[in-house]
């Protein structure tokens, strides 16, 4: 006996409008829903005060792209605190780490502005006054550009994470540019404040939360 296909209930045509989608497009495309990359509250507010820097200077959107990139590979967006500068202990901070003298969100050197650089606007005008540094930055994609600021050991590193990068600038440039401020955090003078060259060598900084 052929069952009339009319008297089918909703709920039978939903399913075959899946099976088919699914035989289509894969089953793997239809798990994905919402954003790609999961945030911490912390890493959200390290990463929209990286967007902040930009906006205030008006830095073009690929090279606010780039600082958050290079942060993400730095440091997963967390503020690190350095043992070896026994004052960034006293500076909010999320991991402890030990590369070298490297300090804060984008593991910039501490004699360049000290231990201010735990904070993550101020680590992020310094990438952005180096950044400004480089002749011709523009025409470099968003890995090459975090690489060639941050002087890295390892520049195929930054390649990985510009995805992420993307993605969180997407999410989190709106609001940003609503709650910039006019404030300036000029380093010192003439002195580049990227990665030690020498002191990737020595891996990346030891992950042991604190606080």
């Amino acid at each position: 006996m052929t069952q009339d296909r009319s008297k089918l209930p909703v709920w039978a045509y939903v399913l075959a409008a899946v099976v088919v989608v699914a035989a289509t497009v894969g089953v793997g495309a239809l798990a994905f829903s919402g954003p790609q990359y999961a945030w911490s509250s912390a890493q959200v507010r390290n990463g929209r005060a990286i967007i902040v820097a930009g906006v205030n200077a008006e830095v073009p959107d690929e090279g606010i792209v780039a600082a958050l990139d290079a942060a993400i590979t730095e440091t997963e967006l967390y503020v690190y605190a350095n043992p070896r500068i026994p004052e960034s202990l006293h500076e909010p901070y999320q991991r402890l780490g030990a590369d070298g003298t490297s300090l804060g969100v984008l593991q910039q050197r501490a004699r360049c502005g000290s231990v201010s650089i735990m904070d993550p606007e101020v680590a992020a005008s310094h990438f952005y006054r180096d950044l400004r540094r480089q002749p011709g930055w523009r025409t470099l994609g968003t890995a090459e550009i975090a690489a060639t600021v941050q002087r890295g050991a390892f520049p195929e590193r930054y390649s990985q994470n510009v995805p992420e990068a993307e993605e969180f600038f997407s999410q989190h440039v709106q609001e940003a540019r609503a709650y910039v401020r006019s404030w300036r955090y000029p380093g010192p003078p003439g002195e580049e404040c990227g990665r030690d060259f020498l002191s990737d060598y020595a891996g990346s900084p030891a992950k042991t939360a604190a606080r």
